[in-house]
């Protein structure tokens, strides 16, 4: 029964597999979603595929078809917990992602009309797209010595193209230290820090991460809880009135 509950009630690391028709649009064809660290469709016609393996190495392939509506397309999402500590200074600032993080290992195929990409949402706030290239968002504000955790959910997707779509990503979660320039150095770097008024040469960034964790369905709740009741009744036995 214990068992039971922590399965019913804990949820579990998940990667979401999405393979269809066209735009990925359910009313074009059919789309097939699959959850696990470790999965792989195969669909359309070309077929296009998606997979995902040790929870955040993933790759998706369409074919050549950019005319044909039957093409397969597919996409990959998954999600990751960000847990950052800067170190080297006092007071606050900004970080500016300015290129692709040294933790993210990503490529999309060089193809203008094949249309994949891929998208980090969150702080991190940025898409790396055979289309449109490389661009990022705002500055992540930190504290100094003050660790801080965001979620960043990570979606790589492949259209038919002239060529083909071809896109993939591994998202590393081990533990790295890292060194970040002031960003008035203007050299090239995979992001720059920003503090009015500082004369700090670099910053200390120590990061770590995780697969992120879905949350339970509701639908869980009451078996969940019927569960607990089971367990109390085994235990206490049923509740008797007290006698005079």
């Amino acid at each position: 029964m214990a068992l039971l509950f922590l399965v019913a009630v804990f949820p579990c690391w998940s990667a979401t597999l999405t393979c269809g028709v066209g735009d990925l649009d359910p009313a074009i064809g059919n789309v097939t979603t699959v959850s696990g660290l470790n999965a792989s469709v195969v669909c359309g016609t070309p077929p296009a595929t998606a997979s995902v393996s040790n929870g955040t190495d993933a790759s998706v392939n369409a074919p050549s078809g950019y005319e044909n509506l039957g093409a397969g397309a597919a996409s990959v999402e998954f999600d990751v917990i960000e847990t950052w500590t800067v170190l080297g200074g006092t007071g606050s600032g900004l970080i500016y992602i300015e290129a692709v993080p040294p933790f993210i290992s990503a490529a999309v195929l060089e193809d203008y009309y094949a249309d994949d990409d891929l998208l980090v949402s969150g702080l991190l706030g940025f898409e790396v797209s055979s289309t449109e290239g490389y661009y990022g968002l705002d500055g992540i504000p930190f504290t100094f010595g003050v660790p801080f955790s965001f979620d960043v959910s990570v979606l790589i997707d492949a259209y038919p193209g002239y060529d083909g779509g071809r896109a993939s990503v591994n998202y590393d979660t081990t533990s790295e230290t890292y060194q970040i320039e002031p960003i008035t150095s203007q050299t090239p770097a995979p992001w720059q820090f920003y503090q009015a008024g500082t004369n700090l040469t670099s910053i200390t960034l120590e990061r770590s991460a995780e697969i992120g964790v879905l949350t339970p369905e509701p639908s869980l709740l009451w078996p969940s809880l019927a569960v607990l009741l089971v367990l109390g009744t085994l235990r206490y036995g049923p509740m008797k009135n007290p006698t005079l």
